[in-house]
This record gives C-alpha cells, sequence and structure tokens, in this order.
C-alpha cells in the first residue's frame, strides 16, 4: 500500500509525460512561425501547457516538502526506539524532542 504522498508524486509524474506528448506538435507547429506572427490559439495553447507543467512542478515542491516532515518523524521516532532499545525509562525520552518536531 502506497501513501498519498506518493501517489500524488507517481500521478504528477505521469501527467507531466502527458504534458510533454501534448508539447511536440505544439512545437512543431511553432517553429513553423518563426520569425512569423503566432496565432492566438497556438500561443494560447502554449501557454495552457506551461501553467500545468508550472502547477506540477509547485505539486512536486509541496511533495518534496512533505517527505522531509515525514523524514524528520521518521528520524524523532528511532531515536526515541533507539534510546528505550539501550535500556532508558519509558517515558525518559519524551523530553528529548524538538519542539516543533510531532507528538
Amino acid at each position: 500500500m502506497r501513501g498519498p504522498v506518493v501517489d500524488r508524486i507517481v500521478r504528477a509524474h505521469a501527467r507531466d509525460q502527458e504534458l510533454r506528448v501534448q508539447r511536440i506538435p505544439l512545437d512543431e507547429e511553432a517553429a513553423f512561425y518563426v520569425g512569423k506572427p503566432m496565432p492566438a490559439w497556438l500561443r494560447s495553447q502554449l501557454d495552457a501547457n506551461d501553467a500545468q507543467v508550472a502547477g506540477l512542478a509547485d505539486i512536486l515542491r509541496g511533495a518534496e516538502q512533505d517527505i522531509g516532515e515525514i523524514q524528520a518523524r521518521c528520524q524523532c521516532r528511532r531515536a526515541t526506539f533507539g534510546k528505550l532499545w539501550t535500556g532508558a525509562a519509558p517515558g525518559s525520552s519524551a523530553g528529548d524532542r524538538p519542539a516543533s518536531g510531532p507528538p
């Protein structure tokens, strides 16, 4: 079972591939208009494709932040369990957690 962060990343990469495939004919059409005025319909499609790619970049940046938070939470738990494994009394390592970390 995958988590929601991994699912979001997989969907974003799949959409990125779709947008790259959609961009190929647009770029080929735009090459015809080098040095000439580009039709409004083509400019709008290129702009829409660029906007969707930029949106995917934002989604992936957010997912990277989520992964960082998950890793910090796991590191905190790993440190707590490591102390318990070496013989610390239960509850004694609770004060060692960072103030901004998970409970």
